[in-house]
């Protein structure tokens, strides 16, 4: 996201430019629909998006909670 934002998010624009950077990105992980109809749920507050990753764009990891899981707990 760092190195992807450089550049890109406009001030008056941080919310639609941060989604934008960040479908991107879920577009290369084959997950862009998805994400971007994260975006247009009820209830999703895009503040609580930026203020969730600004300043960790390192934590940004695009996956189902399944395999996150998984990877926490493996099957046996």
């Amino acid at each position: 996201m760092r190195s992807r934002a450089t550049g890109r998010l406009r001030l008056p624009h941080a919310y639609e430019d941060t989604e934008r950077v960040l479908g991107e990105i879920a577009d290369e992980q084959g997950r862009g629909n998805r994400v971007r109809n994260w975006f247009r749920r009820p209830g999703y507050v895009p503040e609580s998006l930026f203020y969730l990753f600004a300043g960790r764009p390192d934590r940004i990891h695009l996956s189902s909670l399944g395999r996150q899981v998984e990877q926490v707990r493996p099957r046996r």
